[in-house]
């Protein structure tokens, strides 16, 4: 009967929050119960797409370990480390790929529900504390702040599901010194997802040090407990290094040799604004002027303050613990602190990513308050939520005072004041010893939380739909939709095209994607792409080239390329409404309102390139780079990119020049103008980095240049062939924030960079395989003929895990302008083949299937223990 309750009680525990999530979807009118999906910031622009090509790559078995639908090619193991790897997401598999937005939401409800599930273990395992107390606290944990906030950063949820148990385990190895429990809980929190890992496993630290202050143990013993919870950490690590240690290494090359992160050192908040962030509906931002979020019921709120002066719990515990939530206080307060708990990385957006240890440690605080309410008196429960009332108020002071520049309360203090008011009167009832009355008294409260949660849940979604807007359920499925048209009209351009085969590898790119991760979701091989994992010395060596990069080169997207990038880069078709750029025909294929263009001029992955492309650099104005890196391909030196004169000048403003960069100083709508000089009839293109607002029309001789949506402010714009004479390039600005820098002009030479690509495919590979291993590893090998001493150049970005072998000997591929893979090779006939192996794949199996075996020698040795342990005593 006991286990039937408690099986009732965790059923509960699940279901409750879920309802209350499904109810608020319901109201703010998630489809199918309304228009909105689930997508907005980042889940729409990039985990929505890994989920698709996980979902491509497991369907149509392609492999995890590489994609070439993304970045030129990249490590697929950090992606589906960081973003995928979360046992959740195997409820992607149960809808249609059609569906991929709703089996998102899934996993995340089903994340949500399941937060609810393992505080209510907790609780009533750690705590003792059960019944309808457990569904209430495992409601108020599961949609708090933070979780509910940042719902749609989908990678961090596991962390809020999994500390709990960690929490749990870690009291069981402290109680019963056996490490197995935390062990495989680590073990699954450092598969999920190693970043918010980290942070749970610097709370349990923490933790572990304030439980055992508070027992008090000798210093002996105290070594002892920290030994098995190291031992633990240590073979959770071993267990889960086949995952976590590719994906280190795949992290530090990602970040290339950008440099460390800037620290700033001082305060990022302030108390006040803190109170206020744990009243109803309090949200504030999302991005870097946010603050932490940290609510987790008005119930919460009302109940610290008695918990701090409550006589029933050992002043050594509240001691230990008023310490321990100071440190988390702090932490949220100082940057430096906040820095170290984001595992000594800047966040970029989505403050205090580790507030749900806050939250899990405030509702613990709460939870033990409610368990000892029968020893409370009136006056102490009045006292406290009057105090907790103090503080709201004194939160939303500022503000009246100083109504134009403080904003600490960003909840609603009325809703607050009464929901404290009506929870202070149920406290009051259930310190009551009449057992009927408590249980009506605890029904009451559990209707009041399950509105209250409802309410802010709500308040939670409109305001993230308010600032960052949820994407229509019926754009993403036209988007979808055109996905699969693409990939047929390529099929159809391929099938019809005489120079090319079935299999060959080309890259496709496409002016008005949805985002830069399309090519991942649409199938095909793409240049742009976003993630943590990005490639940031590759895509910033594109970005010297006059290409789009943002986000620390993390953002790549398709704008700013020229006819020779796409040609070196392999991009043999782009769907757009037009192209201005030289070497590109018409297929006379167009999917919606976009054509398919052919690039003739389009290399292979791999060529023979002079032996200088080994040393290349990229310095100076973007056209002083495309010169630099052609010139790089072949011995004869040629001018591609002619400077041309331009000038500034703005109508209706004024462009103040600086030693950096030119302001703008406009009005509510004035012009600013290039003029660039022509002396000759020929192809013009301009470049100019600027911070204006990435959709700004751009027009040419009063012609506009860009479609609505067309990012063509960011790189290199492409002007076309132009006749003799001056060209006018305008833009609409306003404001006085905008500025621009870098200002340059030129003219390409397609003679010269024809004769360089009739050089370059010539010395192309006789024969090009690029396939992959049973284990996935791609595979690129060929042969070529060499007509001198010089190199491979591969369009492949330096990832390395890539090996090389040249007739059958190993070589050590070269990071040219540590952007792209190059081989250096002898005149004459060679073959050659390039292998992708994650790096520390191999050793991280090794590490991984090490510490198993060591796991299992250690449970056998227990059991043997054990064994002989029963024979001696049944002998004796």
């Amino acid at each position: 009967m006991k286990r039937l309750f408690s099986g009732l009680e965790f059923f509960a525990a699940f279901a409750v929050p879920a309802a209350i999530w499904a109810i608020a979807l319901i109201l703010f009118g998630i489809y199918p119960f309304g228009e909105k999906s689930i997508l907005i910031t980042d889940m729409g622009q990039q985990y929505i797409e890994y989920h698709a090509a996980l979902y491509d790559a497991v369907i149509g078995c392609e492999g995890l370990i590489y994609t070439w639908k993304t970045g030129l090619g990249m490590n697929f193991v950090g992606l589906f480390a960081y973003y995928l790897a979360s046992p959740f997401t195997l409820l992607m598999f149960i809808l249609p790929r059609a569906a991929i937005t709703e089996s998102v939401l899934l996993i995340i409800s089903a994340k949500i529900a399941s937060a609810g599930l393992t505080f209510s273990i907790f609780l009533r395992k750690a705590l003792k504390v059960n019944g309808l107390t457990n569904i209430m606290f495992a409601s108020l944990y599961a949609l708090s702040a933070y979780p509910v906030v940042y719902c749609f950063n989908i990678m961090w949820l596991d962390a809020v599901v999994l500390l709990p148990l960690v929490i749990l385990a870690m009291i069981h190895t402290v109680n019963t010194n056996k490490i197995a429990p935390l062990t495989i809980v680590l073990a699954i929190t450092f598969f999920s997802n190693f970043y918010t890992a980290f942070m749970v496993g610097l709370y349990s630290l923490l933790s572990l040090i304030c439980l055992v202050w508070i027992r008090s143990y000798q210093f002996r013993r105290c070594l002892v407990i920290f030994g098995w919870f190291f031992l633990a950490a240590a073979l959770a690590a071993g267990l889960t290094a086949f995952l976590t240690l590719p994906t280190a290494f795949a992290l530090i090359d990602s970040q290339g040799t950008m440099a460390s992160d800037w620290i700033f050192v001082g305060l990022m908040t302030d108390p006040l604004t803190l109170i206020g962030k744990l009243t109803y509906g309090a949200y504030d931002s999302i991005t870097d002027y946010g603050t932490p979020f940290i609510y987790c019921g008005v119930l919460t709120l009302g109940l610290l303050p008695i918990w701090l002066l409550h006589r029933e719990i050992p002043r050594r515990e509240r001691t230990a613990c008023i310490v321990f939530l100071g440190v988390l206080l702090v932490s949220m307060l100082f940057s430096l602190l906040d820095y170290i708990w984001h595992a000594a990385e800047n966040p970029v957006w989505f403050p205090a990513r580790y507030s749900f240890v806050f939250i899990f440690t405030l509702l613990i605080f709460a939870v033990r308050v409610v368990s000892l309410s029968h020893t409370l008196k009136p006056k102490r429960i009045i006292g406290g939520f009057t105090l907790a009332a103090v503080l709201v108020v004194s939160a939303k002071l500022p503000e009246w005072l100083f109504p134009d520049v403080c904003n600490t309360m960003t909840g609603s203090l009325w809703v607050t004041l009464l929901v404290l008011f009506v929870y202070a009167v149920l406290i009051i009832l259930l310190s009551r010893r009449r057992r009927w009355l408590r249980s009506a008294t605890m029904v009451l409260m559990a209707l009041c939380i399950a509105v209250e949660l409802t309410g802010n849940t709500l308040a939670s979604l409109r305001n993230l739909d308010k600032e960052m807007h949820f994407e229509k359920r019926s754009t993403y499925a036209s988007y979808f939709k055109q996905g699969n048209e693409l990939k047929n009209a390529l099929k159809n351009a391929v099938a019809r095209d005489a120079d090319i085969k079935s299999d060959d590898f080309f890259r496709v790119e496409n002016s008005r994607a949805r985002n830069a991760n399309d090519g991942m979701s649409s199938g095909y091989h793409a240049v742009s792409h976003y993630s943590s994992f990005s490639r940031r010395d590759t895509f910033g060596f594109l970005k010297n080239c006059g290409m789009m990069c943002l986000s620390a080169n993390k953002i790549f997207r398709y704008y700013g390329s020229t006819s020779a990038l796409d040609a070196i880069l392999g991009v043999r078709y782009v769907f757009s409404k037009y192209e201005r750029r030289s070497g590109y025909i018409d297929t006379g294929i167009e999917v919606n309102d976009l054509k398919l263009w052919k690039n003739i001029n389009s290399l292979p992955l791999t060529f023979f390139a002079d032996g200088s492309i080994l040393d290349v650099k990229t310095d100076g104005s973007p056209f002083d780079c495309l010169n630099r890196f052609l010139n790089s391909f072949d011995k004869i030196q040629r001018t591609y990119y002619t400077p041309l004169v331009v000038t500034d000048s703005i109508d209706g403003g004024e462009i103040k020049k600086t030693r950096t960069r030119n302001q703008i100083i406009a009005g509510t709508s004035s012009t600013l103008k290039f003029t660039i000089s022509n002396p000759r009839a020929q192809h013009v293109l301009i470049y100019f980095d600027n911070n204006i607002p990435e959709f700004t029309a751009v027009y040419l001789n009063g012609e506009r240049l860009n479609l609505q949506n067309e990012r063509l402010v960011r790189g290199v714009i492409e002007l076309g062939f132009l006749p003799q004479g001056e060209a006018v390039v305008s833009l609409t600005v306003s404001g006085d924030t905008r500025w621009y820098s870098g200002l340059c002009a030129a003219s390409f030479n397609t003679e010269a960079f024809d004769q360089l690509i009739s050089t370059l495919q010539k010395s192309a590979p006789n024969t090009l395989s690029v396939s992959k291993t049973f284990w996935g590893e791609p595979v690129v090998s060929g042969k070529f003929n060499a007509p001198r001493n010089g190199a491979l150049f591969t369009s492949i970005p330096a990832d390395c895990g890539w090996s090389a072998e040249i007739d059958g000997q190993k070589v050590s591929p070269i990071a040219t302008g540590n952007a792209f893979i190059a081989i250096p090779v002898t005149r004459g006939e060679h073959v050659f083949k390039l292998h992708y192996r994650p790096k520390g794949l191999a050793a991280g199996i090794f590490i991984s299937a090490a510490t198993a075996t060591l796991c299992m020698l250690m449970w056998c040795i227990k059991r043997y223990r054990k064994t002989t342990g029963r024979l001696f005593s049944s002998a004796e």
